[in-house]
């Protein structure tokens, strides 16, 4: 059990992706006995059970609504919606900040918490005398770098102005990001890979970094086989932002060919271009026939398509977190993944085959492989799926694991500290 006794949280729910992370975390920290304060730059008015869990005394949370309209003149175009949410999340972080001092200079904190964000900004002032642990979901230095090596991709789609500006602002991310991990006392990363491209990029130390996957709440929803009468009809499915680093190019190379070949298959394509990279151009020349293209859904549309699937495709060239893998086994699917997608890296062969990264022929033999073993009933059934799932993205565990990578880089730094 965690000694950490008043824990302070920066971030906010939401409904799927990395909110659906921070809802997790926050209902089960809600549950044990400790004092929570939450800092949030959004209400929590979809969450009323979560609210009901904070007593405003010993759970608390503390809202800085930023505001944000997509029918407005900033939030209409991608690019300008990419830059301005940058923009105006800044303020609101800093009263955020001004708030969490104030409560810190009343009752210090055993430790903060800062999810998803990795940047500081006005807290890295103040990061010698609080204990601030960051737990970030994005790299911007590896995002930066396969935004350089995809240029030949993305130059097809997106101006030269543009590619210039990003290159910008994620360098200037990034530069932020390695000052900021070194100032924190410590960050947990989604993953073993991911703290390798922290390593590397940004020259933190092993034992500063932590690892905590991300934690996945099994679907209320009964999973069956989905073809359970027909072995020979197989569906793919793949899910994830239409643009860089994602593989796209691998899979609308993989599919053409696959259904040409195998007739029983058919696989539907789940996503759209993000506010600062779009590759859905690539889409455009899938074969109409047994081929699907949804766009965007909801959380609970997502699920139902995984409920719907055999087999989920993750052909990432780089992806330290991978928040779908969790969610694709925990709807009792099993997985073909690169070996850069980082919440992989620890499951069984009979739930994932792995590939190396860009290697298109092994890519194409690892699902034939997959579908092969579906059809002959070689795969484990959808409840042992997941079954695997709660082994290993449990959300209890997961935050009970959290707390305690958060307790021991505190106790780290405090003790490096004290030596000095």
């Amino acid at each position: 059990m965690s000694r950490l006794l008043r824990l302070g949280w920066i971030g906010a729910p939401g409904t799927g992706g990395v909110g659906r992370m921070a809802y997790l975390f926050l209902r089960e920290l809600s549950k044990l006995d400790l004092s929570l304060d939450v800092y949030s730059n959004e209400e929590w008015t979809e969450f009323p059970e979560l609210l009901r869990t904070f007593d405003g005394k010993t759970k608390r949370c503390l809202s800085f609504p930023f505001e944000w309209e997509w029918n407005s003149w900033y939030g209409r175009n991608r690019k300008v919606a990419f830059v301005m949410s940058f923009i105006r999340r800044l303020p609101v972080h800093g009263k955020i900040v001004n708030k969490l001092l104030t409560e810190h200079k009343k009752a210090p904190y055993d430790a903060i918490i800062q999810f998803s964000q990795g940047e500081l900004f006005k807290l890295g002032k103040f990061a010698s005398a609080v204990p601030i642990v960051l737990y970030p979901c994005v790299h911007a230095a590896g995002e930066r770098r396969w935004c350089r090596r995809e240029v030949a991709l993305s130059r097809v789609s997106e101006p030269w102005w543009w590619r210039w500006a990003r290159d910008l602002y994620l360098g200037y991310r990034s530069l932020l990001q390695k000052r900021d991990y070194r100032r924190a006392r410590g960050v947990i990363g989604m993953s073993r890979r991911f703290n390798r491209h922290v390593m590397t990029d940004y020259g933190i130390a092993a034992d500063r970094l932590g690892v905590v996957y991300h934690p996945i709440e099994p679907p209320t929803t009964h999973v069956e086989a989905p073809q359970s009468a027909d072995r020979n009809h197989i569906r793919l499915l793949f899910v994830g932002r239409i643009s860089v680093r994602k593989g796209i190019e691998m899979l609308t190379e993989l599919v053409p060919p696959l259904l040409l070949k195998d007739p029983g298959v058919e696989i539907t394509v789940v996503g759209a271009a993000s506010l600062w990279s779009d590759y859905e151009y690539l889409l455009k020349d899938l074969p109409k026939e047994r081929c699907e293209w949804l766009r965007s859904l909801s959380n609970d549309k997502v699920h139902a398509e995984m409920r719907r699937a055999d087999i989920l495709l993750v052909p990432s060239h780089y992806e330290p977190g991978g928040i779908v893998v969790g969610e694709a086994l925990a709807n009792g699917m099993i997985i073909v993944a690169s070996d850069e997608v980082g919440s992989a890296e620890n499951l069984p062969r009979s739930v994932c085959r792995q590939f190396r990264r860009g290697d298109k022929e092994e890519f194409a033999s690892k699902v034939e492989e997959a579908i092969a073993d579906v059809r002959r009933g070689a795969c484990p059934s959808r409840e042992a799926v997941r079954a695997v799932a709660a082994q290993f993205f449990d959300p209890s565990a997961m935050t009970s694991l959290l707390l305690a990578e958060t307790e021991r880089l505190v106790s780290a730094s405090v003790g490096n500290r004290d030596a000095k």
